[in-house]
């Protein structure tokens, strides 16, 4: 008796171990890194004084992206830091008073590092 449960025993867990071995049908497609990444101001420099609000146009396709501003600044803010995929990206450009022109350039980096980033100089006049 004790050997007829212990063969049920064993081919019940084999009949386990061979259905968790199946392969899963119903999982997506693992994306395939884009070979494009491109950015562009949606208007051209340089901004007049005034608060303006513009975006970037990104094309990332399956990429992520992330952004960097040189100087660091509070004039030239962007909506978010980093995203992916293609995004149009909100840029505000608070109002110059400082009596001066200024420039910052944002760059932004593909996840995909087989794609230059793409740099765009940002002015704004006194």
């Amino acid at each position: 008796m004790k050997k007829k449960i212990y063969f049920g025993a064993l081919i019940a867990l084999m009949l386990f171990a061979l259905g968790a071995c199946k392969k899963q049908q119903d999982l997506p497609v693992k994306p395939v890194p884009s070979t494009v990444f491109t950015a562009v101001l949606q208007d051209n420099p340089p901004f007049t004084s005034a608060k303006t609000v513009t975006n970037i146009n990104i094309v990332a396709g399956t990429n992520g992206w992330y952004l960097t501003q040189v100087p660091a600044n509070t004039w030239c803010v962007p909506q978010k830091q980093f995203g992916a995929g293609d995004f149009s990206l909100g840029l505000t450009i608070n109002a110059n008073t400082t009596g001066a022109d200024r420039t910052t350039q944002i760059t932004l980096t593909s996840t995909n590092k087989n794609l230059p980033p793409v740099t765009l100089n940002v002015t704004q006049s006194k």
